[in-house]
């Protein structure tokens, strides 16, 4: 029969709380025989996390209607930890290493969480109307502002005596890194096609993405006695990972005496991503230093629409695109209340060098004999607000050469475009029209404030 319909719903949800980690406490390490020791501890995160769910609605009549929803919840948190045993109890031991000729302490994410939602509806009917109906969400939800997932590699609570040969000027034999690769991919697309021969066709198509990642990258040494005279140390977190969230639709409509085709897409990023090197306490006796945070994030925000309609009589095609971005990402590197001695340079660096990609575009085109119109808005809207600081505080410092660097090279490449198209041997009309705000505040920050040293 031409009349009647179908529909259809797809839901795909997955939840997750994890933690891969590596930990020391409260050891007593010496080498065997009088000999020299090393260290290594390394935690490794390389899982990947697929949710897809996919719907089509497919009718030789006059009606097909499909939804689709797609999520991943969860943290997924990756540590190596040198600390104390049984912190605030009567059994609280710190951790003793003597002549250690390397000391590694690693936390790598290397993950990805990729969401994909997606629905797809066609109806075609000889005799009758047709008309469709469908949207496509995606939900990626990672960590919250009062949990984030983290990365995190630290050296803590611990007197270090080290031994072996100088380090070479690129080496450091006490290495504590944070690396955070994890990337974010959150897709919602949506189709519909509404073909009517004889009546009027009419498709209307939704898609909504929303990313929303609060992640920590810190690597530490706090309260680490370290004698290394001939040794570098190097204290590195980094953060490079891909955010990607995008929403698209699409409308094909056909109608005998007259088509509508009406379309939107939301896409919204919320980037709260946080990159920290810290040292605080302790004593070092050493051949140099370098603490380094860098933030070098990719995040791109797309939302796309494509209206098209044709009928003899009138056609009527209208598109809306959304895009939000609110980006919080603060970059530290700080030294507080450290007594360091170095026989080189000290180097204290946060670097933020972050890219927002950001396109937003639509295509509202109709076409008949009697009356065309074909209308279209795109709304971009971007916040970036976050802090650069690179710090010395409080202790004493002497050095041969000391760097405090604070960077921030934060870029938005945002782009949108509009096309409206109206083809009528009678009257057309177009109105197409594009809105975009951007509020950009931070600080960046560079200081060394009540050092003794020379």
């Amino acid at each position: 029969s031409s009349y009647g319909g179908v529909a259809g719903l797809t839901w795909a949800q997955n939840s997750f709380d994890n933690i891969t980690g590596a930990y020391v406490r409260g050891v007593s390490l010496n080498g065997y025989d009088n000999g020299n020791t090393a260290l290594n501890v390394h935690a490794d995160n390389n899982s990947d996390t697929y949710t897809i769910g996919p719907g089509v609605s497919a009718a030789g009549a006059n009606g097909a209607a499909a939804g689709a929803y797609a999520a991943n919840y969860g943290n997924n948190s990756t540590e190596a930890v040198v600390e104390k045993y049984a912190a605030g109890t009567a059994d609280a031991k710190d951790n003793v290493i003597n002549k250690a000729s390397s000391i590694a302490v690693q936390a790598e994410d290397d993950s990805d969480v990729v969401t994909v939602a997606g629905s797809l509806e066609m109806a075609v009917s000889p005799s009758s109307a047709a008309v469709t109906v469908g949207g496509a969400v995606a939900n990626t939800n990672i960590g919250t502002s009062d949990n984030k997932q983290s990365v995190r590699a630290a050296l803590n609570d611990a007197t270090i005596t080290m031994s072996g040969s100088a380090d070479a000027s690129d080496a450091a034999s006490v290495s504590v890194q944070a690396l955070n690769d994890a990337n974010v991919v959150n897709l919602a697309l949506g189709g519909g096609v509404a073909v009517s021969t004889s009546l009027v066709g009419v498709s209307a198509e939704g898609s909504v993405s929303v990313a929303d990642v609060h992640s920590g990258t810190l690597a530490t040494m706090n309260n680490v006695n370290l004698t290394a005279d001939s040794k570098n140390v190097e204290v590195l977190a980094r953060t490079d990972g891909d955010i990607v969230s995008s929403a698209d639709a699409f409308n094909a409509v056909w109608g005998s005496t007259a088509e509508v085709g009406a379309g939107a897409t939301v896409s919204v990023l919320n980037s709260d991503v946080d990159t920290k090197a810290n040292v605080n306490g302790g004593s070092w006796s050493i051949k140099s230093a370098q603490i380094d945070a860098r933030g070098i994030n990719s995040l791109y925000d797309i939302a796309m629409g494509f209206n098209a309609g044709g009928s003899t009589v009138a056609a009527v095609n209208a598109q809306g695109n959304i895009a939000v971005n609110t980006l919080c990402n603060d970059v530290e590197a700080l030294v507080h209340n450290a007594n360091i001695t170095a026989s080189g340079d000290v180097s204290v660096e946060a670097d933020s060098d972050e890219t927002l990609h950001n396109y937003a575009g639509l295509l509202a085109g109709a076409g008949s004999a009697t009356a065309s119109v074909g209308l279209g808005a795109t709304v971009v809207v971007n916040t970036i607000n976050g802090n650069t600081v690179a710090e010395i505080q409080n202790g004493a410092l002497q050095a041969d050469d000391v760097d405090v660097y604070a960077h921030n090279m934060r870029r938005v490449n945002s782009s949108q475009t509009g096309i409206g198209v109206a083809v009528s041997a009678e009257g057309a009309g177009t109105v197409v029209g594009s809105v975009s705000v951007h509020d950009l505040e931070g600080t960046t920050k560079a200081l060394v404030h009540n050092v003794n040293g020379s």
